[in-house]
């Protein structure tokens, strides 16, 4: 998501996105997803979400900081406002919660990166 105070004139894809939104699915390559996470905020993003269906949380990432959310996700520094509770995003369709992730949590992988 690009803020409309950042689209100025540019061309589709010349910048990285204010908030880059992933959703981990089951062929996702951990590592692959996190070097994608650092591309973005080399690049500019702001706020990184990656949502985990199969732990039913949000994982919310900035230059300075990480956390894991699972109840009421905001972004009151772009978007002011906004709450959305993270059960309602992973509530239709449902994803297995059976499935582990290969390499641990998403938080052991970041770390392994960052």
């Amino acid at each position: 998501m690009i803020l409309n105070e950042n689209l100025k004139e540019e061309r589709y894809g010349s910048r990285a996105p204010d908030i880059a939104i992933e959703i981990l699915s089951r062929d996702d390559d951990r590592n692959a997803l996190f070097e994608k996470v650092k591309l973005y905020l080399e690049n500019g993003s702001r706020v990184v979400w990656i949502g985990d269906p199969y732990q039913k949380g949000v994982m919310v990432i900035t230059p300075n900081n990480r956390h894991w959310i699972t109840d009421t996700l905001t972004c009151p520094e772009l978007l002011p406002g906004f709450a959305v509770n993270v059960e309602d995003i992973f509530s239709w369709p449902a994803a297995p919660v059976s499935r582990s992730c290969p390499s641990g949590s998403i938080s052991g992988t970041l770390d392994k990166i960052f």
